[in-house]
């Protein structure tokens, strides 16, 4: 027994021990310089191509990741003797069972690397997912994460944005602002269509957008009133304080309209 033991922890065994560990750990310092300086490389490159920054995060770490990876590879083919194929069998099997462990997560990842590839929206875009609206701060791996109006972190599983309907109110960059106006019967039609388009005229190009072009729309007439619907479109930005401004406007030229302001609320899906 105690010759075994010796034989275990003989000066020659130690000897080819303490030099794998060294070469272990110079494939590992290689391996980590290597990588930090490729991913500083990638994330440049892609970043002046890209608009997207969290597609740059992604490839850099991927780069970064697979390079890690090789590493270990190499450090486990160093203390085994083994040839590589067996290692990569063996981190096959192991990649398996944690997949079939963690399913939700690597489902959020893959819709997570489709949503960064495919750009379907992007920071600072406007999304409705199911009954939650709001504008997107990160697009991350696993999730995306929103701010609602009432300034509330949203954080939606990306295989949830993936599989979902999404709206995207920021896609062609404007807003439609309803108003509604209604009017006594005695109060003339074609005076009320006048005022109606030099409060509009007044506001703002980038306020009240000229095209499409503001519509108004007689809506309907009940009990000797008469309620115009006036539509204009304005951009993202604007829309807080745009609706508010053209509402009281009108309350000023018509004073004898009920003016009612509809801002366009979050999607039912």
């Amino acid at each position: 027994m105690q010759s075994e033991v010796n034989k275990l922890f003989g000066e020659s065994n130690l000897f080819d021990l303490a030099q794998k560990t060294l070469w272990a750990a110079l494939v590992l310092l290689l391996f980590y310089v290597i990588g930090r300086r490729l991913r500083r490389l990638v994330l440049k490159i892609v970043s002046r191509s890209s608009r997207n920054v969290n597609f740059s995060a992604l490839l850099s770490n991927v780069v970064y990741i697979g390079l890690i990876i090789a590493a270990l590879v190499i450090i486990l083919t160093i203390y085994t003797g083994a040839g590589a194929s067996s290692l990569l069998t063996l981190l096959g099997i192991l990649s398996l069972a944690v997949s079939l462990s963690v399913q939700d997560v690597l489902k959020n990842f893959v819709a997570g690397v489709y949503i960064l590839l495919e750009q379907p929206f992007k920071i600072g875009d406007r999304i409705s997912v199911k009954n939650i609206e709001g504008v997107i701060e990160s697009i991350e791996i696993r999730t995306t994460n929103l701010r609602t109006d009432d300034g509330i972190q949203i954080i939606i599983p990306n295989n949830t944005v993936f599989s979902e309907i999404v709206a995207n109110r920021s896609a062609y960059n404007r807003r439609m602002v309803t108003v509604r106006l209604i009017l006594p019967a005695t109060f003339d039609f074609q005076a009320a269509i006048i005022q109606i388009t030099s409060v509009l005229s007044a506001m703002p190009e980038k306020e009240v957008l000229k095209n499409p072009a503001p519509a108004i729309i007689l809506e309907n007439t009940f009990r000797g009133r008469t309620t115009l619907r006036v539509e204009f479109w304005t951009q993202p930005e604007a829309l807080p304080f745009i609706a508010g401004q053209v509402a009281q406007a009108f309350r000023q030229q018509i004073s004898e309209a009920d003016v009612k302001l509809a801002v366009p609320k979050p999607l039912a899906i």
